[in-house]
């Protein structure tokens, strides 16, 4: 798990690193632009991959967290973290934006350690961003 970890924490810098300089410009209007085609691109993968993988195993809350449900959560997880570190870096912070991203690494670090609880979270991330990237 912590080599996969490592490899999608490198995956989010290297789309950063690829969205800083792809995309030009350096106002604050364009910081929120590289950041949320990269926050769209998340959230699609997210939804299609969370929801395709709740569509084939069911509906059953009680189970314990599987690998995948966990690979899933890291997925988003280090999507946030790498953002945070971006947007403390660019000088991109407001206090609704550092609630945003505590509340959100904090939620999915719980999810990801507990032992039950998978689908419940892969429903949440389903729910709180369908209607952000769709």
């Amino acid at each position: 798990m912590f080599t996969i970890g490592l490899l999608l924490f490198t995956f989010w810098v290297m789309m950063f690193v690829v969205a800083e300089r792809f995309i030009p410009g350096s106002t604050q209007v364009d910081l929120d632009i590289k950041k949320r085609s990269l926050a769209i691109i998340r959230g699609l993968c997210s939804v299609f991959i969370s929801g395709s993988y709740l569509l084939r195993t069911g509906l059953d809350y009680c189970e314990e967290t599987t690998y995948q449900e966990r690979l899933m959560v890291l997925f988003s997880m280090s999507f946030f973290i790498i953002d945070s570190v971006y947007c403390g870096y660019k000088g991109f912070w407001d206090k609704n934006l550092v609630y945003h991203h505590a509340c959100t690494v904090g939620g999915l670090v719980f999810a990801f350690l507990a032992p039950y609880g998978g689908k419940v979270t892969l429903y949440g991330l389903l729910a709180g961003t369908s209607p952000t990237s769709l």
